[in-house]
């Protein structure tokens, strides 16, 4: 299964996104606040990552669902930036890696829906089927 160039580009960026969310994971763990426990915060990240990383082998394996499901999670990764960032980032620099992953996100998102990618996952679609 060789990936044309965008789709190539665009699982790159969705994986760096997931890259980014360990220090960040790490970060709301450890400056959690003090009726906040720590273990429920990193269990939470520990699991939201293995989720992001299944959702990226479906994308490779040119699953069109996942594709669908990562441009919902690129325009809601935009929610929690209106709101206040004091309840929502227990650091500063979280603040800045999560702007980083939804920039990385949308980007992968773009690479994903080019044409060339629309054909691609469109051909995976009929060898899953045939």
């Amino acid at each position: 299964m060789t990936l044309p160039r965008n789709v190539k580009n665009g699982l790159i960026l969705f994986f760096s996104s997931a890259v980014l969310a360990i220090p960040a994971f790490f970060f709301q763990a450890y400056y959690a606040p003090a009726d906040f426990s720590r273990m429920v915060a990193a269990s939470t990240s520990a699991v939201l990552l293995l989720l992001l990383l299944g959702l990226g082998y479906k994308m490779m394996c040119g699953r069109n669902w996942a594709r669908i499901l990562n441009a919902v999670l690129a325009v809601g990764a935009f929610i929690p930036d209106f709101g206040d960032m004091k309840t929502v980032y227990h650091h500063p620099i979280v603040g800045y890696l999560y702007w980083a992953q939804t920039i990385l996100l949308v980007l992968s998102v773009v690479f994903l829906f080019t044409p060339s990618s629309n054909v691609w996952f469109r051909l995976q679609k009929k060898e899953t089927v045939a």
